[in-house]
Order: structure tokens, then C-alpha cells, then sequence
């Protein structure tokens, strides 16, 4: 695929995504990409996100936890995820929990072969990326949820929120594909050594999704491969 029509796909997508309730945001580093100016755009992006879902039906308040799934292994030594948690802390501070919703940072190894919205970010970053280097401009892009990094948005003190860790479940034996498909809908993870089982609740669960693109999608497309 080449350059030019993978961008088109991209932007495509994202004007699917304003047809719909699900929200987005992205933030951007343009000057000196450091650790703390990271942590500070992936907090501050989750927040935009999380902010403008207000009203939307896919959120119901402070009733409605939400977790910021961060892709890769958890490594609670790493700067990044050291200033990442203050980060946090700071700006889903007390008052955000309380009269926006709770939200909780955990990991997830493989995020973006797992959950399609952390492979949609996958791909939004990638064409943000790939602008940028073209000498684009934050400005030039034709998507409003694209941000520019505030430095006033960096926190480097406070205290730091605490990781939580998905429960897991027992993947399907000799079926991967599903079992990453599980992973996503009753939003557990799967440990780094499993022990598979023959049980199989693919078709239980995957029949009570109310929208019935994706649940005949997933019945007739990925459960006969």
C-alpha cells in the first residue's frame, strides 16, 4: 500500500469515527520529545478523550470507571511510567474522579492486537507521525482533536497513581484469534503463560453484543475462519 492511499484510508477513518459516539483525542510532542513531555501527552489525551464522551451514550458519569490502557509490559522501574503516574495523578485529580468518572491506569502487553481502539490509536499516531515529518503542521491537519503539547501541561511533582492489573482469563486452546476477541469484550487479559482450556464461551458471549454489525460480523466472519 503505498504512502498517499494509506493516508486517505486513515483520514477515512477518522471521519467514520465523527459519524459515530465514540470519542477521540491526540496529543502531539513538536519541539523536544522528553519523558515527561510524553507522559504529558498520553495523560492529557486520555483526559480530552474521556472529557468530550461527556453527554455522549457511551458514557454515564461517575458511575462509569474508565481505564487508561496503556500498550506494552508494565515496568514499574521506568521513568516514563514513573512520570506517567504523577502525570496522571495530576490531572485525574480527586475532583475529575469525583464528578467525571474514576480512571485507571494498567497495561496491557499487545494492546493493539487486542483492542481495536488501541490499534486505531496505532494508526492515527502514525499518520500524525508521518505529517509532522513532512513538515506539516498541527495547524494543517484537518482534525480538531489533534493537539499540540502545552508545556504549562507538564506535572513533574505530585504523587503518582497506582497501576492495576486486568484480570485474566484462560485463553481457548489452539485458537488465538478468539481468545484475543474475549480478551477485548469481557475486558480481561491474558496471562504471559497461560494454561489453555478446551472450554469455549466464543459464541455465548459474542451473541448478547447488541449491535448487530459487529455481532454478525464476528459470528460469521472470525468464528468460521
Amino acid at each position: 500500500m503505498c504512502l498517499d492511499e494509506r493516508t486517505n484510508r486513515v483520514e477515512d477513518f477518522i471521519d467514520s469515527l465523527e459519524q459515530t459516539s465514540v470519542t477521540w483525542a491526540a496529543v502531539a510532542c513538536v519541539e523536544e520529545v522528553t519523558i515527561e513531555s510524553q507522559a504529558a501527552a498520553t495523560s492529557m489525551a486520555a483526559k480530552k478523550a474521556v472529557t468530550n464522551a461527556i453527554g455522549q451514550d457511551i458514557f454515564s458519569g461517575k458511575s462509569d470507571p474508565a481505564a487508561l490502557l496503556h500498550d506494552g509490559t508494565q515496568d514499574q522501574y521506568s521513568d516514563y511510567e514513573k512520570h506517567l503516574r504523577k502525570q496522571i495523578s495530576a490531572d485525574f485529580d480527586n475532583s475529575f474522579q469525583y464528578e467525571i468518572c474514576p480512571v485507571h491506569l494498567t497495561f496491557i502487553q499487545d494492546a493493539d492486537r487486542t483492542y481495536p481502539q488501541s490499534n486505531a490509536a496505532d494508526y492515527i499516531a502514525g499518520y500524525i507521525r508521518e505529517k509532522l515529518d513532512n513538515d506539516h503542521t498541527i495547524g494543517d491537519l484537518p482534525f480538531e482533536n489533534i493537539h499540540r503539547l502545552d508545556p504549562s501541561w507538564i506535572r513533574t511533582a505530585g504523587e503518582s497513581v497506582p497501576f492495576y492489573q486486568l484480570a485474566e482469563f484462560d485463553p481457548i486452546r489452539e485458537d488465538r484469534l478468539r481468545s484475543r476477541i474475549l480478551s477485548w469484550l469481557i475486558g480481561k487479559g491474558i496471562p504471559q503463560d497461560p494454561e489453555p482450556t478446551t472450554q469455549d464461551p466464543y459464541r455465548d458471549i459474542v451473541t448478547q453484543i447488541t449491535d448487530e454489525s459487529v455481532r454478525k460480523y464476528l459470528l460469521t466472519e472470525v468464528e468460521t475462519e
